[in-house]
């Protein structure tokens, strides 16, 4: 899957940027949460950890979670 995020080579939590930056989604982490690995320079990529503001749903890693 590909896609659009925002990010810059240097993003930190709480940044807002501007893009896009193409980038693939690795790895699902529950509802709202995910990794990707952006291409944020020719021949440099780097690996985030995306949470989507305005979505809540379960942490589906915690015990006795029933999502």
């Amino acid at each position: 899957m590909l896609g659009s995020l925002l990010l810059p080579a240097a993003a930190t939590a709480g940044d807002i940027v501007s893009g896009p930056v193409a980038a693939s989604v690795v790895n699902v982490i529950d509802g709202d949460s995910f990794t990707a690995d952006a291409l944020v320079w020719p021949g440099m990529r780097l690996r985030y950890t995306v949470r989507v503001k305005g979505i809540d749903t379960p942490e589906t890693r915690r015990a006795g979670c029933k999502a």
